[in-house]
């Protein structure tokens, strides 16, 4: 029991991520600083590279607009 609430921590901050993304290329900049405002609170070293790993994206125009929206956002 122990170890899956430390796993369900260890990726708790990749929602934040993924709300982060999403809003920013919906436009959505106010929600998309929120976002990244609770990331950096869950895990300050977060990395777009962390995505990814979690995320593989294989379609590259998508994985483009998704690491731009991430880098915008110092990821």
């Amino acid at each position: 029991m122990v170890a899956l609430l430390q796993q369900h921590l260890r990726a708790d901050y990749l929602i934040a991520m993924i709300a982060l993304a999403a809003n920013g290329l919906a436009g959505r900049r106010d929600q998309a600083a929120r976002w990244r405002r609770e990331l950096r609170r869950r895990k300050p070293d977060a990395t777009a590279a962390d995505y990814f790993a979690a995320f593989p994206t294989r379609d590259t125009a998508s994985r483009g607009r998704i690491a731009a929206e991430l880098h915008q956002h110092g990821l």
